[in-house]
Formats: structure tokens, C-alpha cells, sequence
């Protein structure tokens, strides 16, 4: 119950704070090119028309976060005038500091990002910018839920992930998903995905479809002519990778549905 309150309160805290920051993309993946944008007449005003430097104090609120102090992978430490959490100033009070999240905060695609935590301050520390409310800035990539998990059955003895424990599992169909039936365009959906809740991608065979005793015009997904290669219709490997590194920035686990006894009959092994 306690993490459950904790949870509420922290999302409560973070519903007014899009004035004082934004993020473009507003859910990027970790390899997206983002910019934050600060705006020091927001908030408690602590650096409104301060000289000098403006660096930003930042970490991650993942799924092992304990609170909203719990941060994790934090850039550095307070007082470290970093060059890369330096913010480059475009007016008198408006900064913006561009980064990607993997490369900013040493992040790697296996773990589950809940919000990105900001304190800006000035050069040495004694101004500070944070909430009207004197609370640190948070931007969500996604809600967290401490809600216990349902036990079905308590007989099988398999380590279970944490993060597994509340997970919600979405198949995608990338041909029928969307009108163009390509990664580039289910990509556009990912935050609506997220929205509504859902941890794990599930994606039906990506693989080319052989054509030999082809089942109607456009054939099987499972039936696989080339485990190693992608169907042209959906885009490129690198489409693809693309693509998973924006499921990975936004939370999401992948998985690919591969299933070698469903073989095309003209597979090349």
C-alpha cells in the first residue's frame, strides 16, 4: 500500500509540469535525439534571469525506483559541472540541452524506464529550479503500478522477473496493424500502446513468406522462407532495429514469434 500511495502522489506532483519543461520527442526511444527544453520563469523561479551557466541534475526513475528519490543512472553527481548536462541558453530565461537517453544517462535497452527526474541549478549550486512547489521535475514514459500481481497457481518454482510480474502482453499483426503495414508506420502507435497499458510486443513472424504451395495470394507469416532475413513488406533489418529501439525507449519488452517447424517448403537452411 505504501508503494501504491507513493505512486499517486508522484504522478499527482507531475500533472502541471509540462509548462516549466518539454521533451521533443515527448516519448523517445533511447537512441532518439531529444531536447529538453527548461524554462526558468516556470516553476519556483530560482534561476529566472540568473547569470552564468545553467546545468541540469538529472537521473531515472526505473522500474527498481523505490520512490521518487530512488533515482537511478544519474549523470552526475551535485555540483559536477558536466559538459554534457550543461543546458545552452536561448533567451534570457529559456535553455535547452539535446542528447540521447542511452548515450546521457549509460542506459541499455534491458531496462525499464518509468521517468526521467530533473533539478536545474546554477554553477555552484546555491539556485535551483524546480516546482512551484519546491519538488523535483519528472517527465513520464510511462505509469508504474505497484498493484500485487494475481496468483494463479503457486505450484511452479521458476524465477519470475520482477517486471514480469505486471505485464500485459499485445500481439501485433504488422501487415494488418496499420493501413501501410510497415514498421515505420507501427511505430507512430507505440505511445498509444503504452497509453492503454501494454509491457510486452509480441510480434507475429517478421520473416519473408515463401511462395512454393503459397496459401492464397499473399501467404502465411509462418510460413518462413528465410529465418534471418525480414519480409520486404514490412521495411529493412534496419527498419526493424529501428523500430525495437523505440519499443525499448518507451518500456516495452520484444518479443519475436520464431517457430521452425512452421517452415516454408522452399526454405533455404
Amino acid at each position: 500500500m505504501k508503494k501504491l500511495s507513493f505512486i499517486l502522489s508522484f504522478l499527482l506532483c507531475t500533472t502541471f509540469l509540462f509548462s516549466q519543461i518539454t521533451i521533443t520527442p515527448e516519448k523517445p526511444g533511447i537512441n532518439d535525439e531529444v531536447t529538453l527544453t527548461y524554462d526558468a520563469t516556470q516553476g519556483n523561479q530560482g534561476l529566472m534571469d540568473v547569470k552564468g551557466p545553467i546545468y541540469v541534475h538529472t537521473g531515472l526513475i526505473t522500474i527498481a525506483s523505490t520512490s521518487s528519490g530512488d533515482w537511478k543512472h544519474v549523470v552526475a553527481d551535485w555540483g559536477e559541472n558536466k559538459d554534457k548536462a550543461k543546458l545552452e541558453r536561448i533567451d534570457a530565461n529559456t535553455y535547452q540541452l539535446k542528447f540521447r537517453i542511452g548515450e546521457l544517462y549509460g542506459i541499455g535497452a534491458d531496462e525499464t524506464i518509468a521517468a526521467m527526474a530533473f533539478v536545474f541549478r546554477n554553477k555552484d549550486g546555491s539556485k535551483v529550479g524546480k516546482t512551484s512547489e519546491e519538488q523535483d521535475i519528472f517527465h513520464h514514459l510511462q505509469e508504474l503500478s505497484f498493484e500485487p500481481p494475481q496468483q494463479a497457481y503457486e505450484v511452479s518454482k521458476t524465477p519470475v522477473p520482477d517486471w514480469s510480474e505486471y505485464a500485459s502482453l499485445y500481439e501485433v499483426n504488422v501487415r494488418q496493424y496499420t493501413e501501410e503495414g510497415t514498421f515505420e508506420a507501427f511505430a507512430k502507435h507505440l505511445p498509444r500502446l503504452r497509453e492503454l497499458g501494454v509491457d510486452i510486443l509480441w510480434f507475429m513472424p517478421i520473416h519473408p513468406i515463401g511462395e512454393k504451395n503459397r496459401k492464397e495470394p499473399m501467404g502465411s507469416y509462418y510460413s518462413v522462407k528465410d529465418y534471418k532475413g525480414i519480409n520486404p513488406e514490412f521495411g529493412t533489418l534496419e527498419d526493424f532495429k529501428e523500430l525495437v529501439n523505440k519499443c525499448h525507449g518507451l518500456g516495452f519488452k520484444v518479443v519475436i514469434d520464431w517457430v521452425a517447424n512452421h517452415s516454408a517448403w522452399d526454405i533455404d537452411w
